[in-house]
């Protein structure tokens, strides 16, 4: 099992901009993964991320909307014998289960017109898999 919470206060300390938040920094992250061992040498790992709302980029005056906070779920299966005389690992996954809409970087028009904020998607639900073998 694994766990991570951040808490983050980043904040310029001098100019203009002195006590303002940093854009693009969130506040609060938190995540939490497990590794659930299988029968026949398979485990499943489910993760769980979540980040908070921050300012979008170029708004160091912290007017202006923020990027929307946002929760993944990702789930991993290996397959690793241990009575194998090589080393060999499998594994499958699925990245942003639920398929999540979101994004992670974005920008205050240079007009400051929240109509045209511009956004950066991520990825939506997307599939992995890997073999390795070490002899």
């Amino acid at each position: 099992m694994e766990a991570e919470e951040d808490c983050v206060a980043a904040r310029f300390t001098k100019g203009v901009y002195n006590d303002k938040q940093i854009p693009l920094v969130p506040n609060y992250k938190v995540f939490f993964g497990l590794e659930l061992f299988l029968p026949y040498a398979f485990s499943l790992a489910p993760e769980f991320r979540y980040t908070g709302k921050c300012y979008l980029g170029d708004d160091k005056n912290n007017n202006g909307e923020k990027l929307s906070d946002y929760s993944l779920v990702d789930i991993l299966l290996r397959y690793r014998p241990t009575n194998h005389k090589h080393k060999l690992s499998a594994f499958v996954g699925v990245e942003n289960l639920f398929n999540e809409e979101y994004s992670t970087l974005g920008y205050e028009d240079f007009l400051e017109n929240p109509e045209y904020n511009v956004y950066y998607p991520s990825p939506g639900r997307n599939f992995k898999a890997g073999l390795s073998f070490i002899f």
